[in-house]
């Protein structure tokens, strides 16, 4: 049965599954076990990784300028590739680029954080079905999810891998004279490819998404989001990008060697069958954002994700969250009362026998519960999931 308690950590609940005293596990694993500091380094990472392909794609640009002023050929191949990298110029949206990432970044850092205050309110229990494995989030959820990474998704899902592809092209086969290489090899574990269906939800909910039926347009888009797991779908490419900028640095690296070394001529600067490092991808898996607990009877990271009307606001919710060591200082002192009121020595044992026996029941019976709460320990996951069942 639910609690009509105040949780301080989560000042949005009005019933409760979790007592006063589980928001010192809530803090203990969110914060000092890193679960928070978790989030910051994931996001932070993915940042930085489409980051430093932006400030790649940028020195490009610079190459393909000296190569289009070194070539006075009317018509060239190099020129024409040259011509057509300088056609999406980066260095004017890079800006507005890095602030939609760095929109992003703050968005999936606030929903994540909510995790815990969404499963200790019993009012969104209705909103897990263990049977079927499925989370219910909220229509202006997924509002909130369009707003702040639809761009992004765009550009790293469509636009700039495309751009990508014909930058490869460029920097193998042209060295900073202009001339080709008919014989460079454009390296295919280095080829970006545009998967149709997300393509389709993309631009589809981009075209409609300020329409008064946006929700059905953008829906697909929402139910990519995991709520105890990162969705690669909101990270596209990453770890393709994130050895591509290695091999691209290596090829630009190449290229400036080369004129440094030839300031007067030109001479290709990659040799046949030689183009770039090895695709070096780092292993990845899908690990659980939030552990769970050691009694934990279901897995959250296997729940997949639906949007109705009325669900779960798991960006709200992450705004309101009070999971911090201010918070976690004025529940300490709750904890401290409560630990002394059970700790506190029965003097009137002495008095009668019918008397002292009545009166080492009750705080046997508190002490008892306040055993069974212990071994609970992070059982704010494992309350929820029982209550489910």
């Amino acid at each position: 049965m639910p609690i009509v308690e105040s949780i301080e950590m989560c000042p949005t609940i009005v019933r409760s599954c979790c007592l006063k005293q589980d928001q010192s596990i809530m803090y203990t694993n969110f914060i000092h076990g890193g679960e928070y500091q978790g989030i910051i380094d994931h996001l932070t990472r993915v940042v930085g990784i489409y980051e430093s392909l932006l400030n790649s794609l940028t020195k490009v640009q610079e190459f393909a300028k000296t190569v289009k002023t070194n070539n006075v050929k009317k018509v060239a191949n190099c020129k024409l590739l040259a011509e057509r990298v300088l056609n999406y110029d980066v260095t004017q949206v890079i800006e507005q680029i890095r602030q939609n990432l760095n929109k992003l970044k703050d968005f999936f850092q606030t929903s994540y954080s909510a995790f815990y205050c969404v499963i200790c309110n019993y009012d969104y229990h209705r909103f897990f079905d263990p049977k079927s494995q499925v989370m219910f989030f909220s229509e202006s959820f997924c509002r909130d999810i369009i707003q702040n990474t639809l761009h992004t998704l765009l550009l790293f899902h469509i636009d700039i891998v495309k751009h990508a592809n014909l930058v490869t092209k460029f920097t193998v086969s042209c060295d900073f004279t202009g001339a080709y290489n008919l014989d460079a090899i454009v390296p295919s574990n280095f080829t970006f490819t545009v998967t149709n269906d997300i393509l389709q939800d993309l631009q589809s909910c981009r075209d409609n998404r300020n329409k008064r039926e946006w929700f059905s347009y953008c829906k697909d888009v929402c139910m990519n989001f995991k709520m105890n797991s990162f969705s690669d779908y909101f990270q596209p490419n990453l770890e393709l990008i994130s050895a591509y900028v290695y091999f691209l640095d290596t090829q630009l690296g190449q290229n400036s060697a080369a004129q440094g070394a030839r300031p007067l001529y030109g001479a290709l600067s990659t040799p046949t069958g030689t183009t770039g490092g090895k695709r070096i991808l780092q292993e990845t898996k899908n690990k659980p954002i939030i552990k769970c607990g050691l009694s934990c009877t279901q897995n959250l990271q296997n729940y997949g994700s639906e949007f109705n009307q009325q669900g779960i606001p798991m960006f709200i919710e992450g705004q309101s969250q009070q999971i911090n060591e201010q918070t976690f200082a004025s529940v300490k002192v709750f904890l401290q009362i409560l630990s002394t009121q059970n700790n506190k020595p029965n003097t009137d044992v002495a008095n009668s026998g019918q008397q002292a026996t009545t009166n080492v029941k009750a705080p046997i019976s508190r002490k008892l519960k306040t055993s069974m709460i212990a071994q609970i320990g992070m059982a704010v996951v494992m309350i929820m999931l029982t209550l489910l069942k």
